[in-house]
């Protein structure tokens, strides 16, 4: 197939809605071939200057999500491969469940709320514990463990050992939270 990308952009596969572009599955598919199982979404066609013809959309944005700009619009890797796939774009949020934010292999995506999203973080750099929602209260001289619901810290006990402190950490999620099961 003798297509170049650039004669995609007088085809109708793209709509201006309001001032923001969207893009659809028919388009994304003459672009790209993603491969589910790796996870690799990879250029049909290059550009001429910097993107060769079968080469992987690598481009990391500065949260280090894949990207991929096409007709001047960046778009992350995860949302264009769900649309290849699901025919549309997410309701609202693509979540990477094992949260490595380049692995885009299907398996590892789900379509999730605002809520079930800001739930499945990472850790962050001035966390102290090693684990989400445990933290050192030096005053009690223990360790203090708390989920968020619905936008309030959820307390859940004071421990002296950071063993229990996780443990009663993990029962909460799986009370409270509606996590993903682990990805290999």
């Amino acid at each position: 197939m003798d297509l170049d990308w650039r004669c995609l952009q007088s085809q109708s596969s793209l709509s201006q809605v309001g001032e923001k572009e969207v893009i659809d599955q028919e388009t994304v598919k003459k672009l790209f071939h993603y491969d589910a199982e790796s996870g690799m979404l990879i250029w049909r066609f290059g550009n001429g200057r910097n993107v060769k013809p079968w080469q992987e959309v690598k481009a990391k944005n500065g949260n280090g999500y894949y990207t991929a700009k096409i007709h001047g619009k960046s778009y992350l890797a995860h949302r264009l491969a769900w649309l290849y796939v699901h025919g549309s774009f997410p309701n609202k949020y693509i979540d990477h469940k094992n949260r490595i934010r380049n692995d885009n292999r299907l398996c590892n995506l789900r379509d999730v709320n605002t809520t079930d999203n800001a739930q499945n973080i990472s850790l962050p750099s001035h966390n102290k514990s090693g684990h989400i929602g445990v933290s050192w209260i030096k005053s009690h001289n223990c360790w203090t463990v708390y989920v968020k619901v619905n936008k309030k810290n959820k307390w859940l006990g004071y421990y002296k050992n950071l063993d229990d402190a996780v443990a009663a950490r993990k029962a909460g999620e799986k009370q409270y939270y509606n996590l993903p099961e682990e990805v290999a």
